[in-house]
C-alpha cells in the first residue's frame, strides 16, 4: 500500500479483502515492529488522508462504534515486544505495547511482584489494555490500573514520538497526560511502551463463595466488611438471588480476620479463575442483544442489577459496575434510565445494526466539548478510529 510502503516491509503489509471491522472494509493489516516505525506509519496515514484503526492483540476490536470512513487500514502493536524490564528492588517495570498480559504476569511473579495489568485478559496486549481499561473484578474507584501507570510513550500522528510521566513511583510529572491516554481507546494516540508501578505478591490469598436469597442481600454482606476485598464479584442464580466470589488478600492475621468476618465456601485457585473469567469472558456474537455495562456508585449496585432484571449475567460490587445482555428492542429505555439517573452504559459487544442506532459510549457528557478539543489538539485530521470513539469522535 503506497503510502507505507517507505516505511515497512512488504511481509509487514498484509490484505485480505474479506476483512471487516463492522462492515467497513479493512484495506490493509500493518504490523510495525518498532516505535519509529508506528509514528512513521501514522505520519504517513495522516499526510494521505488514510484512517487507521489501532490494535494489539485484537481481543478487544469490537469495542466501539461504527468507523466513520468507507474503508480503514489496521495498525497492530503486536511486535513491539521491548523493553521486558523488571526492576523488583525499585518496584518498578517497563513492557512493550505488544507484550501479552500472562507473559507480563508470568515475569513478574517470578520475582515476587506483580501489576494491576495482571487483572486484564492474558490474552490482551500491554498496550490494549491500557487504551481500554476494562471492568474488572479487582477494580474499585480507588483502585484502578491508571492509578499504577508512572509513564508512557505514545507515538502521534505527526509522527512523533512522547513520552508523558517518568519511570520511578515518586515522579509525578505528566501524570495527567498518562491517565489521558489511559482509556482513550486509541483515538488520541499508539501506546508504544508502559512504566509500571510493581506490588509485592501477597503472602496469603483466600477464595469464599455464597449464596443469597436476594441481591440485596448479597451486597449488604459484602458492604459489612470492614476491609474490602481485593476482588469481588455476583452472579445470578436461577431462583432470583445472587451468589457472591470473593477473593481476600493480604497478611495471614489480616486475611482470617476478614475472614471470620463473612463465612463461605472455600474455592480453589482453579475454580476462583474460572468463576472470575466467567464474569468478564469476552463476547464475540450477542445476536440481536448488546453485551453492555451499566456503571454507577458501588453503593448502587443493587439499583443497577434491577435496572438491568432478568439481563444481568455480572456484576462487579466493588466499582459499581454491572454487566448484561440487552435485546435491541429494549435499549432505547435503557439509555433513557441511565441519562435519568445519571448512570453510564456502554455496549461492549453489538452489531452493526445496533450501532447505527446507539452511541455505544452512552449518553453524551457534559465533558464532551472539551473531549472534542482533545481529540483536534491530539488528531485534527481525524486519522486515528475516526467516528468509534463517544459522540463520533
Amino acid at each position: 500500500m503506497g503510502p507505507f510502503q517507505d516505511v515497512l516491509e512488504p511481509s509487514q503489509i498484509q490484505r485480505d479483502a474479506a476483512a471487516a471491522l463492522d462492515g467497513v472494509p479493512i484495506a490493509a493489516s500493518l504490523t510495525p515492529n518498532s516505535a519509529a516505525q508506528v509514528a512513521a506509519c501514522l505520519s504517513a496515514a495522516r499526510r494521505s488522508g488514510i484512517a487507521i484503526q489501532l490494535t494489539g492483540a485484537g481481543t478487544k476490536i469490537g469495542r466501539g462504534n461504527r468507523p466513520a470512513v468507507g474503508s480503514i487500514v489496521q495498525l497492530s502493536t503486536c511486535e513491539l515486544r521491548d523493553p521486558m524490564s523488571i526492576q523488583a528492588a525499585e518496584g518498578v517495570a517497563s513492557f512493550g505495547a505488544g507484550l501479552k498480559v500472562a507473559e507480563v504476569d508470568a515475569a513478574c511473579r517470578a520475582q515476587g511482584m506483580t501489576t494491576r495489568l495482571a487483572w486484564a485478559n492474558p490474552a490482551a496486549s500491554v498496550g490494549g489494555t491500557i487504551a481500554v481499561e476494562p471492568p474488572t473484578p479487582e477494580q474499585a474507584p480507588t483502585r484502578r490500573l491508571r492509578d499504577d501507570l508512572l509513564g508512557l510513550e505514545v507515538a502521534l500522528v505527526d509522527g512523533s514520538l512522547t513520552h508523558c510521566g517518568g519511570s520511578v513511583v515518586k515522579n509525578v510529572t505528566g501524570f495527567d497526560l498518562v491517565r489521558l491516554y489511559c482509556g482513550s481507546h486509541g483515538t488520541l494516540g499508539a501506546i508504544t511502551s508502559a512504566n509500571l508501578r510493581l506490588r509485592p505478591l501477597p503472602e496469603t490469598e483466600v477464595a469464599l463463595s455464597r449464596e443469597y436469597p436476594t441481591v440485596e442481600d448479597a451486597c449488604a454482606a459484602l458492604a459489612s466488611l470492614r476491609r474490602a476485598p481485593a476482588a469481588a464479584l455476583l452472579h445470578p442464580l436461577a431462583s432470583g438471588g445472587a451468589i457472591l466470589s470473593w477473593k481476600l488478600e493480604g497478611v495471614p492475621d489480616e486475611v482470617q480476620s476478614a475472614r471470620d468476618e463473612l463465612s463461605g465456601d472455600s474455592l480453589d485457585g482453579a475454580v476462583w479463575a474460572e468463576t472470575r473469567a466467567a464474569g468478564v469472558a469476552e463476547y464475540s456474537n450477542p445476536g440481536g442483544r448488546a453485551v453492555a455495562w451499566l456503571c454507577a456508585q458501588p453503593s448502587q449496585t443493587g439499583q443497577l442489577i434491577a435496572a438491568a432484571g432478568q439481563h444481568w449475567i455480572a456484576a462487579l460490587p466493588l466499582s459499581g459496575a454491572v454487566r448484561a445482555l440487552i435485546p435491541a428492542d429494549e435499549l432505547s429505555a435503557l439509555y433513557d434510565l441511565c441519562r435519568r439517573e445519571n448512570w453510564l452504559i456502554t455496549l461492549e459487544v453489538a452489531v452493526p445494526e445496533i450501532k447505527a442506532k446507539f452511541d455505544v459510549f452512552g449518553n453524551e457528557p457534559e465533558s464532551l466539548p472539551l473531549m472534542r478539543a482533545l481529540k483536534q489538539r491530539f488528531d485534527a485530521d481525524g486519522t486515528l478510529a475516526p467516528g468509534r470513539f463517544l459522540g463520533g469522535l
